[in-house]
C-alpha cells in the first residue's frame, strides 16, 4: 500500500470536511510504516488532524449527516480535561474498526475506567471516539453505539457542572450523538471502552 497516497488523500478528507491539514506527512507516514512493520495490519488506523475538536465534530455532525452532536464545551477546554493524546499534532492510533463498531471491545466488557487505568490499558479519548463515530457513518450509513454505550477512558474530566469529574460516555440515542459524565469507579454491561494501540 502506498502510505504517501493514503495520507495525501486524507489530508484531502480532513481539509475538506474538518477545515484542518495533517501537517507533516512525511513524518506521519514514516511513523505508520515503522508501526506496521512492528504490528502487521491487524487493526486499521484512525488519523487524527492536528487542531482536531470536539466543535469542528459537531459542525460536521451536522453539515454532511444531519445529525446533532451534544457535548459539553469542557471537552475543549485543556484547562479542564486531560486526554491521554491530544492534537498538539496530527497523530494515528489502531483501532478495533468495523468488527467492535457497534458492541466496543469486548475483552474490556464490566471494566470501570478506574480498573482500565490501573491496568495501563490504552483506550480511545472522547474526542477519537466522535471522530471515529462520524468517520464510520460517512462511510457506512450506520452509526456506533447503537447497541452499547462507549466509554472515553482515555478522557478524564476535572471539573464543571456537567461532568462533575467523570469520565466521558458516548452514545447514540434518539437520534443524535451525546457526550455525557460517567463515575469512573462504575462499571456496566452496555458500557464498553475501546483499545488504542498507539
Amino acid at each position: 500500500m502506498d502510505y504517501r497516497l493514503f495520507l495525501q488523500e486524507k489530508d484531502d478528507f480532513c481539509g475538506r470536511i474538518y477545515g484542518l491539514r495533517l501537517g507533516k506527512i512525511d513524518v506521519l507516514r514514516a511513523a505508520m510504516e515503522a508501526d506496521i512493520e512492528k504490528n502487521g495490519l491487524a487493526k486499521p488506523f484512525l488519523i487524527v488532524p492536528i487542531g482536531q475538536t470536539h466543535a469542528r465534530l459537531q459542525k460536521a455532525f451536522r453539515e454532511k449527516i444531519e445529525v446533532y452532536y451534544v457535548f459539553s464545551e469542557e471537552l475543549d477546554d485543556l484547562d479542564k480535561v486531560r486526554h491521554d493524546r491530544w492534537p498538539a499534532q496530527s497523530y494515528f492510533i489502531r483501532h478495533g474498526g468495523h468488527r467492535e463498531a457497534n458492541e466496543g471491545d469486548r475483552e474490556l466488557k464490566l471494566l470501570s475506567a478506574e480498573k482500565i487505568w490501573e491496568r495501563k490499558i490504552a483506550t480511545m479519548t472522547s474526542l477519537e471516539i466522535s471522530q471515529f463515530s462520524f468517520e464510520h457513518a460517512l462511510a457506512n450509513g450506520a452509526f456506533i453505539d447503537t447497541q452499547s454505550v462507549s466509554l472515553a477512558s482515555g478522557s478524564r474530566l476535572s471539573d464543571g457542572n456537567v461532568s462533575d469529574g467523570n469520565v466521558p460516555l458516548v452514545i447514540f440515542l434518539g437520534g443524535q450523538i451525546s457526550v455525557f459524565g460517567w463515575y469512573p469507579s462504575l462499571s456496566d454491561d452496555s458500557v464498553r471502552a475501546r483499545l488504542a494501540a498507539v
